[in-house]
């Protein structure tokens, strides 16, 4: 699907053969008339077909206690980065360990796609629990350097 703008093309369904610099040229015969854009690189990518999954390590939490939890991302390309959020508010990542990227066997059009993990260590005093007695976790995985995908 393409679609176009005045001052933009979005292409869409692109393979990774693709990827690449680019560049933009306008040409008019009458008057006679030519000019190339910036060279731009194009950068495929394989977006996540499902959400990150989140384990909690305890089945009950204790206000005084820590809440422990892992987090793994679907498998895309570039490999997705992982942000914790606890009642919508974004984790220190001091409370957070990377276990770094694993490249899965499934492959998009050659391509490895590759998976991340990360695990959550906090400390459940002081915050401030919902009227319910519930704690909201998120595990955001994004795609480095593309947020709006």
């Amino acid at each position: 699907m393409i679609k176009v703008s005045p001052t933009s093309i979005t292409l869409d369904r692109m393979d990774f053969s693709a990827a690449g610099t680019y560049a933009c040229e306008i040409a008019l015969e009458i008057p006679l008339y030519s000019k190339a854009s910036k060279i731009h690189e194009i950068n495929v990518i394989v977006r996540q077909k499902h959400r990150p999954k989140i384990k909690i390590k305890q089945e009950k939490l204790s206000p005084s206690g820590d809440l422990e939890a892992t987090c793994h991302s679907g498998p895309a390309y570039p490999a997705p980065h992982l942000t914790w959020l606890i009642n919508n508010v974004k984790v220190d990542e001091r409370l957070t360990i990377p276990h770094g990227t694993m490249n899965v066997h499934r492959h998009h059009h050659g391509m490895p796609l590759a998976i991340t993990n990360s695990s959550l260590k906090f400390p459940l005093s002081g915050l401030q629990i919902y009227p319910n007695h519930t704690v909201d976790i998120t595990c955001l995985s994004t795609i480095p350097s593309y947020p709006t995908v």
